[in-house]
């Protein structure tokens, strides 16, 4: 069977970095997703398995915003900042200095 233009692109991505392990379900996952888009004609489907696709290719490190993405410490939308030794400090304290719970029933 002669592979479309999608998958042809997943395959040639995915080989450039062989698999970890545990990564070779979502490469698999992604490959499909790629075949089933070179065979759909629906727009809205195309739509759909599109989004999907996307969030393997993430998921896997696939796309530019995905790598720039590791290489400072963050995880898709979500910021994960690098603490500085002074918010690191402030969490220490805040934690030391928090009220403690107090038993109102205790009087």
């Amino acid at each position: 069977m002669e592979t479309g233009p999608m998958e042809s692109a997943f395959k040639a991505a995915s080989s450039i970095e062989p698999a970890a392990d545990r990564d070779k379900a979502a490469v698999e996952l992604g490959r499909t997703f790629a075949e089933q888009m070179d065979l759909e004609q629906d727009a809205a489907t195309l739509i759909k398995l599109g989004d999907s696709y996307l969030r393997v290719l993430e998921a896997l490190q696939m796309t530019p915003r995905a790598r720039a993405l590791a290489q400072k410490g963050m995880k898709g939308n979500d910021p994960v900042k690098p603490q500085s030794r002074l918010d690191e400090l402030r969490e220490r304290r805040s934690r030391k200095s928090g009220a403690k719970t107090v038993d109102a029933a205790s009087s």
